[in-house]
């Protein structure tokens, strides 16, 4: 049996260890543990097929990790923005050479009719007169105190957890401009939290179809207003579809 250690609450990474586990001729060939930094990333995997790790591990803990179970593979499918995570994947497994490293990259996005930045700082540069929609997270929420008349312009949409919540408390934000919600948003709501809010900006990362991109730009289009984008960290990888391939086939 194949031990895989996945690391990444995103849906690449439950989609995997789902798929992997969904037949019995392939979850007979794998031992399968998913480790996610929030509670909120394990709430969708059958636990009875999959083990589960909640919490944020340090490079120290992951090399524990490594030499207690000794995987065959480490599959890294964090965010394409959580460099800091995968670094430190890639630095406890540089002291720990008996499993095998593969980075799962999401697709980009097409990123015509947007504009592009390098940081929080430059996207507050960019925006418009109007309010503005942060798109990109609670932990960074503080980066966008830049921004003039930040707790009156400033809406952010979060995830629904009590960590999300408070970091943007933290930093300054009323909860009449914080937005909880789960997972990717329709086009519809988009247009919903435009018009209530008299959006005027979206600032978001490429999330990719998985986090709700193209919903987001289309209704910035719609809607005739500035559509921000981070542009992501460059790195190698593979696809979903060559992961599950290379993975697949190697008991044939």
């Amino acid at each position: 049996m194949i031990k895989l250690l996945i690391f990444g609450g995103t849906t690449e990474g439950r989609e995997l260890a789902e798929y992997l586990t969904s037949d019995d001729k392939y979850s007979a060939r794998f031992d399968i543990t998913l480790s996610v930094a929030t509670s909120y990333g394990a709430e969708f995997i059958d636990r009875h097929k999959v083990k589960m790790l909640v919490g944020r591990l340090t490079s120290e803990d992951i090399l524990t990790l490594l030499y207690n179970e000794k995987f065959d593979y480490v599959i890294d499918s964090t965010h394409p923005y959580a460099i800091e995570v995968s670094k430190n994947i890639r630095k406890s497994m540089q002291n720990f050479s008996a499993s095998k490293y593969i980075r799962l990259l999401r697709r980009k996005s097409d990123l015509s009719n947007c504009i592009l930045v390098d940081s929080i700082e430059e996207a507050c540069d960019k925006t418009a007169d109007g309010n503005v929609l942060a798109s990109t997270g609670s932990k960074q929420i503080a980066e966008y105190k830049t921004l003039n008349d930040f707790e009156s312009r400033l809406y952010a949409r979060v995830l629904p957890t009590e960590e999300s919540v408070n970091l943007c408390r933290d930093a300054g934000l009323d909860d009449s401009h914080i937005l909880t919600n789960t997972g990717a948003v329709s086009l519809e709501d988009n247009l919903i939290v435009i018009d209530k809010y008299d959006i005027k900006n979206i600032i978001s990362k490429d999330g990719g179809v998985k986090g709700g991109f193209n919903e987001k730009k289309e209704a910035a289009l719609l809607r005739n207003i500035r559509f921000i984008v981070i542009d992501r960290p460059s790195e190698d990888g593979m696809t979903y579809d060559e992961v599950v391939s290379f993975l697949c086939d190697l008991e044939r």
